[in-house]
């Protein structure tokens, strides 16, 4: 579980949360809501690329975060195996990148490099990177 309690984050002036309190249990989210509203931030707090100004944010039993962001983030020159294998270390077993990606619609893509699939596939590709973790 991952819990955000009495959190606040400012960027000068610019108060993003102040005494933000929240939950997210083992279930996959979707974060949505108006431009400007601190979605991003939110992620980067909870990813730990940006530390609250106060409160604090538990990690109970999480080691890593797996996030889908606006751009896929992926390495082009790559294919999507060797993408999904880049956040899941060496410990994750080939075939089951595979069925993982084979089951997100990408079969008979695998072994191209991302740069030449779909805008569809290369985002199947990172939310595959997402959910191996």
């Amino acid at each position: 579980m991952i819990e955000l309690k009495n959190v606040s984050k400012a960027f000068g002036e610019k108060i993003i949360f102040s005494g933000c309190s929240l939950k997210f249990d083992s279930r996959p989210y979707c974060i949505t809501a108006a431009s400007g509203t601190g979605k991003t931030t939110l992620l980067n707090l909870i990813a730990g690329t940006l530390a609250p100004d106060g409160g604090e944010i538990i990690m109970n039993g999480i080691n890593r975060v797996g996030m889908v962001w606006q751009e896929d983030r992926l390495c082009e020159n790559i294919n999507a195996v060797k993408n999904v294998a880049l956040v899941c270390g060496k410990e994750t077993p080939r075939a089951e990148i595979i069925t993982l990606l084979e089951e997100l619609g990408l079969k008979g893509s695998l072994d191209q490099p991302v740069s030449s699939l779909s805008g569809g596939q290369k985002r199947r590709t990172a939310i595959a990177r997402a959910l191996i973790l």
